[in-house]
């Protein structure tokens, strides 16, 4: 039996030796900070050690951005969507893929 996932961020083949990885890109994932306060400004990474910010488990390219900032972490979007809604957190943290 054969089973694969479309999309693996370059090196995840070093944490997971049974990956075998194919280095042909075939499409790109943006990283969106998502808050509901209008006076919240993020222009790099480091910015966001500024705020509280939320994420969802599982994502290993967020995973990576985020390994040196405080995070609060989620199971899923809509407990992540509740973080922010209760305002646990100041920024959630999502891919592009979340709003395909």
């Amino acid at each position: 039996m054969t089973q694969g996932v479309l999309t693996r961020i370059e090196g995840i083949e070093k944490e997971y030796e049974n990956l075998i990885r194919i280095p042909v890109p075939n499409n790109s994932i943006d990283i969106y900070p998502i808050a509901l306060k209008s006076n919240i400004y993020i222009q790099s990474i480091e910015d966001l050690k500024k705020y509280r910010i939320g994420a969802q488990h599982g994502a290993k390219i967020i995973e990576n951005v985020a390994q040196d900032i405080d995070v609060e972490w989620a199971y899923n979007t809509e407990d992540l969507l509740k973080l922010l809604n209760d305002n646990r957190v100041d920024i959630i943290l999502e891919t592009d893929l979340l709003f395909l």
